[in-house]
Formats: C-alpha cells, structure tokens, sequence
C-alpha cells in the first residue's frame, strides 16, 4: 500500500502560525504521561499545537495521520510500521497485529519518543481504534502518545486518568485569549487591529482558529472600514466562513442533529425541556448531551442543564433556517423561542429573540417588567440591539449607559446616563440613575463635590496621605473599602501592603464578581512592580493579568481589559510580549481612550508605557538611547500633567519622578536636571508616596555624580521598604560634567544590614542574625513578645499605639510610650550589641512607628508562605498542577504548625494565625483534590489528614477524608473520620446533620 509521506511526515510550523508560550509549556508535562489527547471541534488548531510541540520537544517523533483508509487494522498497522521504521530504521517489521506492533516498539523505542497521531476522529468505533488503544496500553515508558481528535476517541479513558497517565486538552485550552489574538493579527498577519475591533473579533469568534483566520483572509489589504463591515458579518453572512462550517462541521453530523441545530438556533440557549417544548418532540436532552460528546461547538453551561453554541455556528445556522423558512413563519418561531426563554429567566436571550420576531409590544413588557434585572447583569446583548429601540424604553437606555461605561465610552455613557434619568419617572430608579451619572462625571471632574462611600474614600486617597485611606479601608468588612485601602497602598507604591489586601479582596466570595476581578487586576499591577524587570511569560504578575483580562473582558467590562491586556504585555517576556510590545500597543490604547473620554484610561496606559520604555534594555530604541529617553519623557510629562488635572497628584507624582529619571537618562547629569530631581523628591514626600519618592532619589543619584552612590543606596532602601523594584538598571549614561554637590536628602528609612537574617514564625519563634540563633533568654518577656509582633508584621511599619495595646493594654499612653522605649532600647542592645540608638538597623522607627528591617537577602517563613500562595493561586487559574502541586506542598510545609504559639490567645495575634489556618486548609484542600484527579487516593487522605490537624473544624478537609480513604480502600481510616467528624459536629450541636457524611463514597 502507497503511502503518502504527508501522513508521516511532522506537520512544519508555517510563518502564519502563532507559536503560543501558553501552550508551548505543556512540554513540560508531556513525558510524565503515558497520553496526551487534544479533543477540540474543526479549526480550534489542533494540528497547529501538534507542529508547535513537536518543534519544542526534545525528543525522536513519529508522526502518524489517520484516514478513513485505515479502518482495518492491518491497513493501519502498514502505516505505522512506516512511520517507526523512518525515525528508527532497525525496527522489526511485517507487524500482523497489535502484538507484534507492542513488540517492535518495545525493542526499538530506547530513548525519549513521540508518537503523533492526528486526525484520530477518522478511526472512530474501527477495529483500528481498538488497535491503536492496545499500542498505548503496552507502550514502553519511553514513549509518549500525542493524539489529536474531533471527538473522543472509545477508550478506556479513566484508567488512564485514575493512574495519573493522561494529559487531557480542550476546546478551552486551544481558544485564543484576547492577547493571542492581538499577537496573532499584529506579529504574524502584519495588521494590527484597533482595540474595539480586537476585541469585538475575539467576542464573536470566542478564540476560535479558523474564525480567525478566514477573517484575515477575507480582509487582507482591505481598508478599515470595510473590515470593520467584514467583522459585523462575521458568521451569518461571510461567505467563506459559511463554506468553512458547511463543509467541516454541518455536513459531517447526522441528519437528525443537523436539523435539531438548525430548528433550535433561535433560541441562543438551550436546555432539554426548552427544546422539547419548542419542536414539540421528546429526546432533546440526549441530542444536546450527543452534540456536546461530539465537541461540536455546542457547550454546557454547567448548571440547570442548558447548553449553548458557538457564537459563530449559532449565526451561520440562524442565516441558514431563515434563508429557507418563510418570513412569517420565522417571525413566529422568534415570538415563540422569546416566551419561551422568558419563562425559564432567560430574559436577555428572551429580549433578543423578542427583537427578532419584531414583537415591540413584547419588549416594552419585557423590559418594563423585567428592567432592573436586564441592566444589573452582562450587557453584551444591548450591542445586538436596533438604536431606534434604545431610545423608546429608559430601562434600556440605563442599560446602555452602563455598556458604555463598562467598555470605557466615559464620554457616550455620561450623555446616555443623562437621557434615561430624563425619561425615568422621579422615584428610586430615577435617582439611581442620577447618582451613578454624578459618580462617573465627578470622576473626570476634579472640582466636583467628594463622591460618598468607596468612591470618595478612593479620590481621597488619589490626592494626598495614601496610606490614611489604606489604614482606614484595610480591615473593613466591606470588599470595596479593603480594595481601596489596596488600592491606596499601590498608589503610594507600597507594593508590600497592597499585594496581601488585594488579595483578599480577589478572593472574597462576598466580593461582586466586577469588585474581585478589578482587585485581580490591581494585585497584577502591583506584582509586577515587585517583579520588574520579568523574563518568562508564566511570572505572577502576568499569569495574573491574564486571568484579570479573561475575567473582565466575561464581565463584559472593555475599560479594564484593555488596560488588563497592556499590562500583560509590559509584563511578558515571550512572544508576542515584553516592553516592546507595550511600546507598540500603548500608543493604540491611549488613542482609543482618548476618542472615548477615557482619560484615565489615557493617563494610566501612559505611565505603564513610560514605565515600559524605561525597563527597555539599553540600545534597544530605534535612534538609541538619547531618543528613547526622551520620548519616555515626554510620555510621562504628560500623564503627571492629565492626573493632576484629574484630581489624583499622588499617582501624578509618580509620572513626574519617572519623568524624571527619563529625562536624566536620556540628557545625563546637569544642574537642571539635579534641580528637577529633588522638586520631583520633594512632592513625593509631601504628598505621602514612598514609590515616587524611590524613583525620584534614584533620578537624583543618577543626576548627582557626587553622591550617587549614597543617594542610589538611600533609593535602594526606600524601593525595599515599599517591595517593588526600580525602573531597570539605567542606560549607559552620556558624558556629563560632575555637577556641583548642594544639600542631599535624608535617608526616609536607614540602610539595610549585609547580615543574613532568618526569622522563623510558625511553630515557635526564632531569629537567626548573623548567621547565629539569637537568644530569646537574653531579653525581658516584653522585649520578645514585641519582637514577635514586629516579626509578624515585617517588613511593615507598627505604630507605637499598637505595640503598648499589645503589651500594656492597661496603661495610659505616656506610661506606655516611656515603657515602649526601655523594650526597644533592651532589644537594639541584645540584636547588636554597642550600636547606638541612632545607629541601629534591625529595630528602626520612623515618627511613631517602629519595624523590624529586613536585609535584602533575609528570609522570613510567613512571607514565603504568602509568596507560594500567590504562585498556587495564579498556577490554578492557569491550569498549572504541576506548579500549583509544588506551590501548595510548600504552603503545607510551611505553615502548617501554630502561628507563633508562644502568643497564646493573644488578640493581636489571632486575625493573622486564622488567616493562615484558612489559607492551610485551603491549600490541603486544593492538593487533596489534585492527588485524586491524579488517582493517588492514598496521598489525598494523607493531605487531608495533615490539614485537620491545622484547622480540625474545616467541613470540606473531613468529607475529602472520607472520599480519599474510602477510594484507597482504606475502610478503617474512612469510618475512623467519619467517626470522629461525627464527634466533631456534636460539640457544634450539629449532630443531627453527621448523617450526610455516612453518604460520601
């Protein structure tokens, strides 16, 4: 039998494929699975991730494509055989049936090998899928399968699974994120795309590969306009996306779920009974569970049974039923798919279907009925909407403000805020409506009176003394008082404290979903100034933007996205990312917001661009560095001018001392520019920011030839009291005559020690200074106890209120202030004996506040364990599990013993010791159900069992107890849990609900 040898031939990466960094790193997992199976519908790119592996992995291949020829085993046999006996010429031949194929591999296969199979949905329900599942099955070690399909293949999937052996990647994992798309269009097309229709493109493909590229295809040396035309008929009506669906999706499904598709597209949402309803038949959950197995661009939902399909099939199978139904009964159908939906609450999908069936009198009802909830949720759907509508109904005008508002029209949402609180009857909704157009224009309006709550308190900070807001907001119970107070921190540049308040701000389930991803956003932001300058693409700060940018762009929130996808590429060093891209695409944003009225949305895209471009390595710029300096400059000058306009001095300051520092860079040490450097100091300490006061001394020790060195180590101190990292490392300076030295500034906070420092928190307390335990026996109970406190508090300062609260809650102040300064003094003489109180640098205070300062190169277990959490979290979103596994066995490691147990139940140690206790279990939660996805029940039940000893109340560590056990075979351990969880609930006087327990497993 002839061969062709593009079926055993390595599918080659063309210069139109977009090498994914987020894919690429499946590499890394590849070899510890006995299969990887790619299972995606027609044009996600499937074969093109098989090329991009292959081009990455450091292995021999075997590339084998399947064809509908093979059916029979020996026919498939005959291929293989081809393909091995290329990549290993001494292997045994005339293979009869699977054994023999078993054999020959074995005996030939002895170093790292990839088997490729593409196309597999070709041998489906065929003797020769059965073959190739018994190749797999006795593969040798060495071997990896890498298998491509339209459909999973029938094989005993979950032994595999259970032992830990499969790799398994979607329809999900292949969907372009909206920073692919952007990549794809701008480094690999060559035609960049304005931000509205990058994203509009993204929305209606939803990822999709081929969507995208027929989009490229049809709009290639097309002017903007007609491609903006081009992206509205995306679907319906472009003509070679619909051959592209006929030809690889409709024609290939059997007639009875081609016509169920095409009679149920009106709906947009679909669900069993719905259906059944809606045709008049029965059966309709069982076809939409078949189209789902088949990966046919039809998705669950995941709750109540409802699926949906692709945004760009739904489209093309609505053109198709209306192109061949008559007008009238069309129209009914719509009616029909609308009341419908509307009794299941679905409303917005009623609303649609309502539009289309031109059934005006049915969406006045609607929305007059159901107003307040068509405009609380998602507004996606208002953009399908006619214009004229929107301006008959004030529930949809609302609506349509605030998708303006929501994408970052500032401008079009003021004007339509106004127009639906003039059509509003006074009442409630009327002053609703008011209230959030006064909050959206008092936000460009920096005379307008000072917005109440969140907002106010926001501004507040935004203009002076950050960190009271911080101080304020930090142990509120409301989630946008706490992302305020991080907020603030950011601002002030004190990285440190904002990271852990965003933090649980982004993971408060009381949190809305716009509060928590908007935090994820800021905590990205505020990672990468502690990460700068980053290298690969998979850091915190921008696995955190880039679940912040999925997460806004679902919320439908544009303003934030794009600003979400700028910082992603500041902080990707990979394809498609680093400072060069941000330099790219930050001129594109800043124009897009301009147009829309977004001025802080400008502002804020020119100072991460500044920022950008100062992190450039040297020489990078096209006319070198003067040039890019100056330009930086320039950028900068401008934000600090458009954020003072704005009301917000405090993040203008920071413009101005990274202006600064550009100017410095590009013009090099001059009287003027010294003299600007200390101004640019001089407002940052004013106005309360540590991080523009760090920026602008590092300005002024490049400015100052004479004190450089003392004024750069003050800027180092300052950077590592705030947490972030400065600017890179600056530019081979211009020669420049040594300018004459005038007043220096002093030092905010003293030098850092060289000593190596280790400060032990959890399971009792210890210091390591020096390389040398420290005696606690050396110092008084009240010296080690405010040590402790500092310890739990650093690298952060602790006001001296808090510390005599601490340790002589029953004195008075003054009693307590002279008490305070004879503990401190005892501890400076114990740390470093013969340094005098000036000259100590592990007990430092500034004004009335006291902390314990660490060096550079100290460790401290609390904050290592704050650290693994960040990286868990973030490996979890991004679907990491090896990253995510290390990361939570760390937190485990770390803190699972008492938080400072010497403390007892002392009050100012108990929020901290519970927030560590939650975040254990948690963790043992998190890495129990990972070693059962893995089919490891035995270190699932250990994981669980080492989690209640932390935290022996936590509901979910006693169930994963039982579920483990029970799936180990472990009988005794299974009733010994459910036992005690029983005794467990009894002394909370839940006794009666132990019951549910005895059901698990």
């Amino acid at each position: 039998m002839h061969v062709p040898q593009s079926r055993t031939r390595a599918r080659q990466l063309g210069e139109l494929a977009l090498r994914r960094d987020r894919l690429g790193a499946v590499v890394d997992r590849l070899f510890s699975a006995r299969l990887c199976l790619v299972v995606a519908p027609a044009g996600c790119g499937k074969t093109t991730l098989l090329g991009q592996l292959v081009e990455v992995a450091d292995a021999t291949v075997v590339w084998y494509r399947a064809d509908d020829v093979d059916a029979e085993g020996r026919a498939v046999l005959e291929v293989m055989e081809g393909a091995f006996r290329a990549a290993f010429p001494g292997v045994a031949g005339d293979w009869a049936d699977a054994g023999d194929a078993v054999r020959a591999i074995r005996n030939a296969v002895d170093r790292p090998t990839l088997l490729v199979v593409d196309d597999l949905q070709s041998l489906e329900g065929t003797p020769s899928e059965r073959l190739l599942e018994r190749v797999v099955d006795n593969a040798p070690p060495s071997l990896t399968v890498l298998a491509a399909s339209r459909i999973p293949p029938r094989w005993n999937l979950s032994r595999w699974r259970v032992a830990g052996e499969l790799l398994e990647l979607g329809v999900d994992d292949l969907r372009f994120r909206s920073w692919e798309v952007e990549s794809l269009f701008r480094d690999v097309y060559g035609t960049p795309l304005p931000p509205d229709d990058l994203a509009a493109l993204t929305r209606r493909t939803e990822g999709w590969a081929a969507g995208l590229q027929l989009f490229h295809l049809a709009t290639r040396d097309k002017p903007a306009a007609e491609r903006r035309r081009t992206l509205d008929a995306l679907g319906p009506r472009l003509r070679i996306v619909r051959e592209y669906l006929v030809r690889n999706v409709v024609e290939e499904l059997p007639g009875e779920l081609r016509r169920f598709l095409i009679d149920t597209c009106m709906l947009g949402r679909l669900q069993g009974g719905i259906c059944d309803r809606f045709l008049g038949r029965t059966g309709s959950q069982g076809l939409l569970e078949e189209l789902e197995r088949r990966q046919l661009f039809t998705f669950s939902l995941g709750h109540g049974g409802w699926y949906r399909c692709h945004e760009v099939l739904r489209a093309h199978l609505e053109a198709v039923y209306v192109d061949h139904a008559r007008e009238l009964e069309a129209t009914a159908r719509y009616a029909e798919a609308g009341r419908l939906l509307e009794g299941a609450g679905a409303f917005s999908d009623a609303l649609l279907a309502y539009c289309r069936a031109e059934d005006w009198d049915a969406v006045a009802r609607l929305t007059g009925h159901r107003g307040p909830e068509l405009s609380d949720q998602r507004l996606d759907w208002v953009d399908t909407l006619p214009p004229a509508l929107l301006r008959l109904d004030p529930w949809l005008m609302l609506a349509e403000a605030r998708r303006h508002r929501a994408a970052g029209r500032w401008a079009a949402a003021v004007t339509a805020y106004s127009d639906a609180e003039q059509a509003m009857a006074d009442g409630a909704d009327a002053d609703r409506c008011r209230e959030e157009r006064s909050a959206l224009t008092a936000m460009v309006d920096p005379t307008a009176v000072d917005l109440p709550g969140w907002l106010g308190m926001l501004r507040g900070a935004l203009r002076n003394d950050p960190m009271a807001a911080y101080w304020r907001g930090g142990g509120s119970d409301d989630p946008r008082l706490r992302m305020v107070a991080g907020l603030a921190a950011l601002a002030a540049g004190r990285v440190g404290l904002a990271r852990p308040a965003l933090r649980t701000v982004a993971d408060d389930p009381d949190a809305s979903p716009a509060v928590a991803a908007a935090a994820r956003l800021a905590l990205a932001a505020a990672d990468a100034l502690a990460e700068l300058p980053v290298g690969p693409y998979d850091t915190t700060a921008a696995l955190g933007a880039e679940a912040a940018a999925e997460e806004l762009e679902k919320l439908g929130l544009g303003g934030l996205t794009r600003l979400a996808l700028l910082l992603r590429s500041l902080v990707t060093d990979g394809a498609g990312g680093g400072p060069a891209a941000v330099v790219g695409a930050g001129p594109v944003l800043r124009t897009t917001c301009r147009r829309d009225g977004d001025r802080w949305g400008e502002s804020v895209a020119g100072l991460l661009e500044g920022w950008a471009r100062l992190s450039r390595p040297a020489g990078v710029g096209p006319d070198g560095d003067a040039a890019e300096g100056v330009e930086a400059a320039d950028l900068l000058d401008r934000a600090a001018d458009d954020l003072d306009r704005l009301g917000a001095p405090v993040l203008g300051a920071l413009a101005a001392s990274l202006a600064v520092l550009a100017q410095v860079r590009a013009h090099g040490a001059s009287g003027e520019t010294r003299a600007r450097a200390m101004r640019a100091e001089s407002r940052a300490r004013t106005l309360g920011s540590p991080g523009a006061q760090a920026v602008a001394t590092l300005a002024l020790a490049e400015a100052d030839l004479v004190h450089q060195a003392e004024l750069r180590a003050q800027a180092d101190v300052l950077a590592g009291f705030c947490g972030l990292v400065l600017p890179g490392p600056p530019p081979t300076m211009p020669a420049a005559t040594p300018v004459a030295p005038g007043p220096v500034p002093a030092p905010s906070v003293p030098a850092p020690t060289p000593s190596p420092m280790a400060v032990t928190c959890f399971g009792g307390f210890s210091l390591v200074v020096g390389g040398r335990a420290f005696d606690m026996a050396s110092v008084k109970p009240k010296a080690r106890k405010a040590l402790r406190l500092l310890a739990l508090h650093a690298p952060d300062w602790v006001h001296r209120e808090r510390l005599i609260q601490a340790l002589w809650p029953d004195v008075d102040v003054a009693t307590g202030a002279r008490n305070l300064q004879v503990v401190v003094s005892s501890l400076r003489h114990a740390l470093e004996p013969g340094t005098g109180r000036a000259e100590s640098t592990l007990i430092v205070r500034q004004g009335e506040a006291y902390r314990l300062a660490l060096p550079r190169d100290a460790s401290i277990d609390r904050l290592d364990v704050d650290r693994a959490v960040t990286v868990a979290r973030a490996a979890l979103t991004a679907g990491d599990t090896d990253r995510a596994r290390a990361a939570l066995t760390r937190i485990l490691d770390l803190a699972a013993a008492p938080l400072l147990p010497e403390d007892g139940p002392d009050e100012w140690v108990l929020p901290a010791r519970d927030r560590y206790r939650a975040e254990v279990s948690r963790a043992a939660q998190d890495l129990a159900r990972l070693h059962l996805t893995d089919g490891d029940a035995r270190a699932a039940a250990a994981v669980a069992e080492r989690g209640l000893v932390a935290d022996r109340w936590c509901d979910g560590l006693w169930r994963l107890l039982v579920e483990a056990s029970t799936a180990a075979g472990d009988v005794a351990t299974a009733t010994r849990a459910r036992r005690e969880y029983a005794d467990v609930l009894a002394g909370l006087g839940l006794s009666g609900e132990a019951s549910d327990l005895g059901r698990v497993g």
